[in-house]
């Protein structure tokens, strides 16, 4: 992956912010980390901690995915999802709330989660996983400041693939929420009309997330055609304008899906 790599690390070198590119491939374990040890805003991909600590724990008997509940919406939390706009009276499953959390990045689905396992046990989990310098500082709302390295964030994606940790009913599950991302306009803008085209069947299964002056988006571009699964991390901060960060996340995922394909 040289070409790649210097493809890759040119557009960090001009770019006039921060950014964090991690690209892996699972079958022949190369790796390109530019700035991967460095801590950086993870915004909303946080959540993909707690979607692993939750499927941890209902493998252990500890959660139920068809438990009914109720949320209470908090007015003042500044959220992308839906379910401040329903009826209070709707009775939720955790699974929707998972959903919901991945795919609509809903911060009052994702509060509700981290009541339930408390922040104590995620971090515990964090820490076991060996994600280093990533902390869960607290609950999702605008300006959320959590960390994670390039590295661990990587991390996190390969163990939803390949974690023999985690039951395959669950990876299935968590493949479908990743594949059903609403949020398309970082890594998979400028090859997401490509992957459709090109008839090879390729997905990329991501979660992303924004707070003001940071961009950032990961997850795994799958080719089963090739039988190849490459994880894709693009993160920035220090930004002038989000608009920049969003560019080079657009820039990364076109690089990249052109590379492996």
């Amino acid at each position: 992956m040289k070409r790649l790599n210097e493809q890759l690390t040119k557009l960090c070198e001009d770019f006039e912010a921060s950014a964090t590119v991690v690209v892996k491939d699972l079958q022949t374990n190369e790796i390109i980390q530019i700035n991967s040890d460095k801590p950086f805003y993870v915004a909303s991909i946080i959540k993909m901690w707690l979607l692993w600590l939750f499927f941890i724990e209902e493998q252990e008997g500890k959660r139920n995915l068809e438990e009914k509940v109720k949320l209470n919406c908090d007015l003042s939390l500044i959220n992308m999802g839906i379910c401040d706009l329903v009826h209070s009276d709707i009775e939720w499953t955790y699974k929707d709330l998972l959903y919901m959390m991945v795919v609509l990045s809903d911060n009052h689905c994702t509060n509700h989660i981290i009541d339930v396992l408390t922040l104590e046990k995620v971090n515990a989990e964090i820490k076991r996983l060996g994600a280093k310098d990533t902390v869960f500082n607290r609950k999702m709302n605008a300006g959320t400041a959590n960390l994670a390295t390039g590295d661990a964030v990587a991390s996190i994606f390969e163990l939803f693939f390949t974690s023999p940790q985690l039951s395959e009913k669950n990876r299935a599950l968590a493949l479908d929420m990743l594949s059903k991302q609403r949020y398309n306009t970082k890594l998979p803008l400028n090859f997401k009309s490509k992957m459709l085209s090109d008839g090879n069947g390729n997905i990329f299964y991501h979660k992303t997330g924004e707070i003001p002056l940071a961009e950032v988006d990961a997850g795994v571009l799958s080719m089963p055609k090739q039988n190849k699964n490459v994880v894709i991390v693009c993160m920035t901060q220090d930004l002038k304008n989000n608009r920049d960060g969003i560019v080079l996340n657009n820039k990364v995922g076109e690089l990249v899906y052109d590379y492996f394909n």
